[in-house]
């Protein structure tokens, strides 16, 4: 499948990502969606793997320095969804989005000090403007109440943060040791349950041993639904990112125009205010993206 299909397919599944995300975790026990929702998309990766492959990767026949490796992947991502998962719990999806929008940016820095993929006149011109549509979202945070101290805020620029390292390590991972991106995908995915597994089980026995009341959980739909969507997302990333010469700033930064998704869904379904002064701060970083995007082609 063609390079430019794979990311479009990618951001189009991580928008409708992100909003089953922010309806899950509204007024809900995080961990507990955390866990429920990534197991719900490991089992949908074992059922894509099934159909399409008719078998699962053979996780089994890793040696212990990949899955040493592959370990790490674990806890990058389970860092940043956790950072991301409690942020959202109360951040507006309008206000996170663009905020989210801005990982190819630090995506690209570490590309290029650790990758060599050096900007063109036109990629550095975007890098000037994402930080600007960055910085003015605080004024519009600030009337919100959460400002850039606020424990939201800081939690959606850790997981920004720790999701961009996410995404130079799959590069590490998918083109320099060549893992075969099922490999990578099943592992993690696994993984991710196994670590919200363990700290669901601990937080339950320490909260029963305290007496403590436990936080309030509500089933909804949208905990499968974001696992679903997210497996089927970084199907298509991970096929994107082993594409050989695919340069991984690119690639975050197209998959990242799921923002205007999550952001349109911030307006229309959970009725958020400020939509105008935050959708210029949105365009900032599109057309940051976009010059970027450009630049990377010549």
């Amino acid at each position: 499948m063609d390079i430019w299909i794979l990311i479009a397919l990618s951001a189009l599944t991580l928008g409708l990502y992100d909003i089953a995300r922010k309806d899950a975790v509204r007024n809900n026990d995080v961990v507990r969606v955390l866990f429920l929702s990534t197991l719900s998309g490991a089992i949908a990766l074992l059922a894509i793997s099934i159909l399409l492959k008719g078998e699962i990767a053979p996780l089994w026949r890793l040696s212990f320095r990949s899955a040493a490796l592959l370990g790490v992947k674990v806890l990058l991502v389970g860092t940043s969804w956790g950072a991301v998962f409690f942020a959202m719990r109360r951040l507006p999806i309008s206000l996170a989005s663009p905020i989210r929008a801005t990982s190819p940016f630090w995506t690209l820095l570490g590309a290029i000090l650790l990758f060599g993929e050096w900007p063109t006149p036109l990629r550095a011109s975007g890098m000037l403007l994402m930080p600007i549509g960055y910085m003015m979202l605080s004024s519009t945070g600030r009337r919100e109440g959460f400002s850039w101290k606020s424990r939201e805020m800081l939690l959606i620029v850790l997981g920004t943060l720790f999701g961009s390292a996410s995404a130079l390590y799959d590069k590490h991972l998918l083109a320099r040791l060549q893992l075969p991106p099922d490999t990578v995908q099943t592992f993690f995915a696994a993984g991710l349950c196994i670590l919200y597994g363990v700290i669901l089980l601990v937080r339950t026995i320490s909260t029963r041993s305290s007496g403590k009341a436990s936080s309030p959980f509500r089933f909804r739909w949208t905990i499968i639904a974001a696992g679903i969507l997210l497996i089927v997302s970084d199907y298509f990333y991970f096929r994107a990112v082993a594409v050989p010469g695919a340069a991984i700033s690119v690639v975050s930064i197209l998959r990242r125009s799921s923002s205007v998704i999550s952001f349109v869904a911030g307006g229309l379904l959970f009725r958020e205010r400020f939509l105008r002064k935050k959708s210029v701060a949105l365009l900032f970083v599109l057309v940051g993206a976009l010059l970027v995007a450009l630049g990377s082609s010549r």
